[in-house]
């Protein structure tokens, strides 16, 4: 674990500046893991490897940075954890290990296997390995991009790479540069879409993923990826019920055993949803001894799982620590946001998450969490919607053909239709099908930006050769949301604190097993996640968690029209976006103006865009911190 950095081109980097890269992500490891080296290449090329480890196995004194090979051709630095390294080392035992760690069974195993090695690996990581004697540059991330890297590219074909993109900003050959065209989506999803930054020039390496650099060339392959997984798997259906709830509760509970494997303090989260207490269950039933459990609750009883959270940990036997937090607390940490986010996120629960991994790392060093169930096991209200919405898809064929209709198009009929209907009227890409916007979202983000959007939807659903689109829309997630949202919250929230957080249900052999499950074994018009709620009642009665499920929302709407109304009129003010350049002035000053006075923005209240303000506000927030 930590954070590594880097460059290959040209033009070498300097020390001081390698170090300074290095410095931007130093909140991802410790003062005292820390190492970097400058090699020159063949052809008049040089490359620089940073480092800051976070140490979970130990402090190995022999534990050099970055990892060499004995003749010091191969060099390789690591964001991460290899969950079999001990397996396959005992692959590799004519290589002179010197060390216990993961880092060097990668280096090992590279010399044994190539980069094919990827294939043999399980767990979370972000990998650069140089090889000098081909003047070659990896550069590879884990299969569903559980830690992050990004990397810049001059028109040079020069590259740096980092973690994070802020560190780039130290260098004198990174040239800053606003990537206007992703806004659109980014205001939608709350997120930017991989492989897209808010940079120009900057790209995140996406999940599953190669980037292989020689010579001032790049090239990018894919060694995993969700849609050739699954269109794998999925032939070989599981069609006993029995059989598939055994499977995965041995697949999930292996992945959790192996995540608990290092005699290292850890801890685990527990909302009180499902899946964190299924993760909790089992890890306790493997455990000798109680699990540390660690819930953030809130003084209101519409949105608080604190107390469920607890039961749920007295009836495990967990040594259970809650921490209860109020509005204050909250704001105190958004300034901190652009700070460790590095690009604009508008995904507000990333404050709860940031509290928890402050919780947890009183007495922790790394922690279990529960994501993941719900878009491997259908536990999102979306994925019964669009199931509904496609068996009524010949109605939508002549909605959307009245909608083309101008005359029957202002009777605005189409405003009171349920989801489904919006579902199967908006359009008929292909590519995007299982996906919509509500217009009123999109005109308004339209309307606010000066730049047209090159997409609001991400146009790839073909991809999947998945008929149902329940099932192709949780495929969509994990390839999209999951990544761009949920694992970059969890990442930087929890390594604002310096704590490794690591994820059983992203285990390659869980998802690979979750794609063999008919869908009507995780979902149907009773019951979502239903195969997960059958394994848990095993382990904790369904009195205890058969309730509405909740969720942690903090509210937007409060917060913009009170303590952050007057910093986001100080954002909106007409000559400040004039020189941003970014938004139209007179179309964004009305429309904050408006949702600020009164909310009466049309069919909507003001509640419901303060998606889109909140968006806005953490976009601002970002661009004062490293723009201005």
């Amino acid at each position: 674990m930590g954070g590594i950095c880097g460059f290959i081109g040209k033009k070498c980097l300097s020390e001081i500046e390698l170090a300074g890269m290095s410095e931007k992500v130093a909140h991802r490891g410790t003062k005292n893991e820390y190492g970097q080296a400058i090699f020159q290449l063949d052809g008049g090329y040089y490359a620089g490897l940073a480092y800051r480890r976070l140490a979970i196995k130990g402090n190995d004194k022999t534990f050099e940075l970055p990892v060499c090979s004995p003749d010091k051709s191969i060099s390789v630095i690591l964001d991460g954890e290899i969950y079999n390294y001990q397996e396959i080392r005992e692959q590799i035992k004519d290589y002179p290990f010197h060390t216990d760690s993961d880092t060097e069974v990668i280096l090992a195993a590279y010399l044994k296997w190539g980069i094919q090695f990827l294939e043999k690996v399980n767990g979370m990581f972000a990998i650069a390995l140089l090889d000098r004697r081909s003047n070659l540059l990896y550069l590879t991330r884990d299969r569903m991009g559980e830690k992050p890297l990004y990397y810049y590219v001059n028109n040079e074909n020069e590259v740096l790479f980092s973690s994070q993109p802020k560190s780039f900003l130290v260098c004198n050959q990174f040239v800053k540069g606003i990537n206007s065209a992703i806004l659109g989506s980014y205001f939608l999803h709350a997120c930017i879409e991989a492989p897209n930054t808010i940079y120009k020039d900057v790209y995140k390496l996406e999940h599953g993923s190669i980037l292989k650099i020689c010579n001032g060339e790049l090239h990018i392959e894919r060694y995993w990826d969700v849609a050739s997984k699954y269109r794998e798997m999925s032939r070989y259906e599981i069609k006993d019920y029995e059989e598939a709830k055994n499977g995965v509760e041995n697949v999930l509970k292996k992945a959790i055993q192996i995540r608990m494997a290092e005699n290292q303090p850890k801890g685990f989260c527990l909302s009180g949803g499902y899946d964190s207490a299924l993760v909790c269950a089992l890890a306790q039933n493997i455990s000798n001894e109680p699990i540390k459990t660690y819930t953030i609750g809130v003084n209101d009883d519409s949105i608080n799982e604190a107390v469920y959270a607890k039961r749920i940990g007295e009836h495990l036997g967990t040594k259970h620590t809650e921490l209860y937090i109020d509005e204050k607390q909250m704001l105190s940490l958004l300034e901190e946001i652009p700070e460790y986010y590095d690009e604009p996120f508008a995904d507000s629960s990333q404050l709860p998450t940031m509290l928890l991994a402050s919780l947890a790392r009183r007495d922790v060093d790394l922690i279990l969490t529960g994501i993941g169930g719900d878009e491997l096991f259908g536990g999102l209200d979306i994925y019964e919607i669009v199931r509904e919405a496609q068996k009524k898809a010949y109605i939508g064929k002549l909605m959307y053909l009245l909608r083309k209709n101008p005359h029957i198009n202002k009777m605005k009929m189409w405003e009171k239709l349920s989801i489904k209907y919006r579902i199967i009227s908006d359009d008929f890409n292909s590519e995007a099908q299982t996906q919509t916007g509500v217009k009123q979202y999109i005109n308004c983000i339209k309307n606010i930006l000066k730049e047209e959007p090159s997409s609001f939807y991400y146009e790839i659903e073909s991809r999947y050769q998945e008929k149902d689109w329940g099932v192709r829309r949780m495929l969509l997630d994990l390839d999209t949301f999951t990544i761009d949202d949920e694992l970059t919250k969890q990442d930087r929230g929890a390594m604002k604190y310096g704590l490794e957080s690591r994820s059983p249900f992203y285990d390659k052999d869980v998802i690979e097993y979750s794609f063999r499950i008919p869908i009507d074994f995780k979902l149907n018009k009773l019951e979502r996640k239903k195969i997960l709620k059958d394994i848990l009642h095993q382990y904790v009665p369904k009195e205890i968690m058969d309730r509405r499920k909740m969720g942690f929302c903090i509210p937007q709407d409060k917060w913009l029209r009170g303590p952050l109304k007057e910093k986001v009129m100080d954002y909106t003010e007409r000559s400040f976006l004039i020189r941003q350049g970014i938004f139209n002035p007179d179309e964004t000053s009305k429309f904050v103006n408006t949702y600020m006075k009164t909310g009466d923005l049309g069919k909507w209240s003001g509640a419901n865009y303060s998606k889109i303000v909140w968006a806005y506000f953490m976009f601002q927030q970002w661009y004062m911190k490293y723009i201005l």
